[in-house]
């Protein structure tokens, strides 16, 4: 993976992540394979499956995770491949692990950048930074009342939401963004380039021509043919959530909450959400001078219980915006005695 500069994006779901992820897999010079999440299966559960790969519950679950993934966007022969790449290995890192996953993909094909479209990326910045420490970041933000009109318009029942709840969307958005200023603040311009999903369905040549300028290409007009490219076809056909990858860029595919949100909840989102909005330029539609009311602030809270049992939510508290790993590893994780831990005996010794 050292042949190549690494880029990771980070974006909140339902803010174009699939959209740019094609849009640079068009260029001739980037291989942008579809959302595997691999970065936060295996980074984020590391440590349920450290222990040696061939006598763990937890990995062999991981390992058939990987398997899955790989056969859903690129076959069984790819699986194959992949798993039996990972079986010889020896040195059982993470690092390791994702560098012959993506190795495999590959394939020998030269390419000048490999970008990987995750989740959750600032939750794992920690890795990624500590394995591959000249990576670059894109980070590319979506007005939160677009954003959550989205989340809803998945769920077709009354109080759906993607995320279980309202208060649930708010702060994926409100955690993601506030990652990624993060990480621009301490990496700086010259490791991670901020755009705008506004910005790039409206001007799509002049915002990807920044971008690439960013990651030392040169623009291509077929990054506006993404949707002609039959990897993109085939993913289009994945889910409902991927189905306009197959068309055409959508310019107007904005200001959606105007007609699908309703004042309360618009009122909502400013108040949770307003002082990260204008961070990116967000007008608000309300007065931002006037104080909420125990109505708006509260609402959100009073009516998550109801929104959860509709979305059939049943996380709990602590678990609430993990995935379905999350809870499989719990159960068949094997204890690892780390040996820079002191026991409890020691830590009851007077002595």
């Amino acid at each position: 993976m050292n042949d190549y500069q690494i880029v990771f994006l980070m974006c909140s779901e339902r803010s174009g992540s699939n959209l740019i992820r094609v849009m640079l897999d068009a260029h001739s010079e980037v291989f942008a394979p579809a959302p595997l999440h691999f970065v936060r299966d295996i980074g984020a559960h590391f440590h349920a499956t450290i222990v040696r790969k061939d006598s763990s519950d937890a990995w062999g679950l991981m390992r058939t995770r990987i398997g899955n993934r790989i056969e859903r966007f690129y076959g069984k022969e790819t699986r194959k491949m992949v798993l039996c790449e990972i079986d010889t290995i020896k040195e059982f890192s993470a690092r390791k692990i994702l560098k012959v996953i993506y190795e495999t993909l590959l394939a020998g094909n030269s390419y000048k950048v490999l970008f990987i479209k995750e989740n959750n990326i600032q939750r794992n910045l920690f890795f990624l930074l500590h394995y591959f420490p000249d990576a670059k970041f894109v980070f590319q933000v979506r007005d939160p009342r677009d954003f959550l009109a989205s989340t809803k318009g998945l769920k077709s029942s009354w109080l759906g939401n993607k995320f279980g709840s309202n208060r649930r969307a708010m702060e994926v958005w409100r955690e993601d963004q506030l990652g990624g200023l993060s990480a621009l603040t301490h990496l700086g311009e010259e490791r991670v380039f901020l755009q705008r999903y506004e910005d790039l369905i409206a001007e799509p040549e002049k915002v990807l021509s920044k971008l690439c300028s960013f990651l030392d290409l040169e623009f291509q007009q077929s990054m506006l043919d993404f949707h002609k490219k039959e990897s993109t076809r085939l993913v289009a056909k994945q889910g409902e959530c991927w189905k306009n990858l197959q068309e055409p860029l959508m310019p107007r595919n904005l200001g959606n909450y105007k007609t699908k949100l309703s004042s309360w909840q618009v009122r909502m989102i400013e108040t949770y959400l307003g002082d990260i909005m204008e961070c990116f330029g967000y007008q608000r539609c309300f007065l931002k001078d006037k104080e909420p009311s125990l109505f708006q602030i509260f609402w959100p809270h009073i009516t998550e219980p109801f929104e959860k049992i509709i979305n059939r939510n049943k996380r709990p508290f602590y678990l609430d915006g993990g995935d379905e790993l999350w809870y499989k590893l719990e159960k068949v994780a094997d204890p690892v005695n780390f040996p820079y831990v002191t026991s409890h005996s020691d830590i009851n010794n007077d002595d």
